[in-house]
């Protein structure tokens, strides 16, 4: 694919991933003691949900290969 903005405007480098979100399920349990529900650590992803998020206007975030704190939101420019 081809992106609107395909490099970082903090730093000028590529992109190296792109955000996603993906259905996990947590599995969680009662804990007496503190009359609470805890997390167990316990998970099962469901990694066919798989698909890039998008914001309000469409555009996937993008993090830079450099540094993965480096984001931007594009648009795709075209599917190849």
């Amino acid at each position: 694919m081809r992106f609107e903005q395909s490099t970082c405007p903090e730093c000028g480098g590529p992109p190296g991933a792109i955000e996603e979100t993906m259905l996990v399920e947590q599995a969680i349990a009662f804990d007496e003691e503190t009359d609470t529900w805890e997390y167990t650590g316990d998970y099962q992803d469901h990694a066919e949900t798989l698909e890039p998020a998008l914001d309000t206007e469409g555009r996937r975030t993008l993090l830079c290969s450099r540094d993965s704190l480096h984001t931007w939101p594009t648009h795709v420019a075209a599917e190849v």
